[in-house]
């Protein structure tokens, strides 16, 4: 079973394969802020709320054609607010 911490880090990375973008640009598109991956990389931690909202820009923004990771439960996609840039 992955932890949350696991999950963000392979959404963002399986993301950024089929995406072309960086971690740090993902992260500045959810919570404008670039260093926000690295962090967790370097063993850093989020709210439950900083979860859930990473969690559902990628649901909401998650490639057509690109398989969601298994053991990561998807969320209900982002609100209007959290829409494309």
């Amino acid at each position: 079973m992955l932890d949350s911490r696991s999950k963000l880090l392979l959404l963002v990375r399986r993301y950024c394969e089929a995406t072309g973008r960086s971690p740090a640009r993902v992260a500045t598109l959810i919570h404008d802020q670039g260093a926000f991956f690295k962090n967790l990389e370097s063993g850093g931690s989020c709210t439950i709320d900083t979860f859930d909202k990473a969690v559902r820009w990628f649901s909401a923004h998650w490639p057509a054609d690109l398989p969601w990771p298994e053991g990561v439960e998807r969320l209900a996609a982002a609100v209007a607010e959290d829409a494309p840039r």
